[in-house]
């Protein structure tokens, strides 16, 4: 169970494309092919499922004397959102390891699937840290709509939407760079995949006391790679790391910026009360 205490919310890129797969209605439509799925309304808001949504939307009808405005679809779509958001961040394993893209990819799944589903199917993978596994599991999930539908292009927009979490993230010097906060838990080890750890939105791996796991991560996976070089560099980074920050009372942090496929020695650098470039 995660029950994380960072924000698992659905980005504004990440809305964009969940409206592109459901669709944005302004009036009741029959959902399914066949009918079996009832009405629905706005954004996929399934009338069996939220039916609280579906009577705040005939009153809105109803006052505006025709369609939904815009405005209002997005503000059922966002009441609805966390009744899919909040159980992935109670009961998804180390939901909050995964970048944006695989938060948002989940919360796609889970908005047609149910988040029961989801947590089902990724839960293992995710227990295990085994992030590289699941855009290959979310392909394979099958599931039909209840009116027959196939869901085979759906899925390949959500596992392609997860699999951005791993695109490298350029640094000033050309290179991918990685990143862990201070807070910041160390990323599961993988043990098929060898998952890398998540991208934060500075690109590094900021190391502060006690928080320098996330360095000693980028070495056990040069290990785990079979590549005793690069780990060798990266054990001698992160002693010195160590010493420095031990030495200096945590006023003075390290910067270190992962090799490209975490393939050869670490840049490393020294940050001065947080400062650093």
């Amino acid at each position: 169970m995660s029950n994380s205490s960072r924000q698992i919310k659905l980005s504004e890129a990440g809305r964009a494309t969940l409206k592109q797969l459901e669709g944005v209605r302004t009036n009741f439509y029959t959902d399914c092919k066949n009918g079996m799925c009832g009405k629905a309304i706005g954004i996929g808001f399934n009338c069996n499922n939220h039916e609280d949504i579906c009577n705040k939307a005939a009153k809105m009808m109803e006052q505006n004397g025709g369609d939904l405005k815009n405005w209002q679809v997005d503000q059922l779509f966002d009441e609805i959102l966390p009744r899919f958001e909040t159980p992935l961040r109670k009961k998804m394993p180390n939901i909050e390891h995964l970048g944006q893209e695989g938060v948002d990819a989940f919360i796609m799944h889970a908005y047609q699937r149910g988040p029961g589903n989801t947590i089902r199917l990724f839960g293992d993978a995710m227990q295990r840290g085994d992030f590289r596994a699941i855009p290959d599991l979310i392909r394979n999930d099958g599931a039909k709509g209840l009116g027959g539908e196939s869901n085979t292009r759906r899925r390949n927009i959500e596992a392609d939407h997860f699999m951005k979490m791993f695109e490298p993230q350029q640094s000033a010097s050309g290179g991918p760079e990685l990143h862990t906060q201070q807070t910041s838990l160390p990323h599961p080890q993988s043990g098929a995949h060898n998952s890398p750890p998540p991208k934060g939105p500075r690109g590094n791996y900021l190391s502060h006391l006690p928080g320098f796991a996330g360095a000693a991560g980028n070495v056990v996976t040069c290990f785990q790679g079979g590549n005793y070089f690069a780990g060798t560099w990266n054990a001698g980074a992160l002693m010195w790391s160590t010493a420095v920050l031990v030495a200096s009372g945590g006023w003075c942090g390290i910067v270190i910026k992962a090799p490209p496929e975490l393939d050869g020695p670490p840049a490393v650098s020294l940050s001065i009360c947080g400062i650093y470039p």
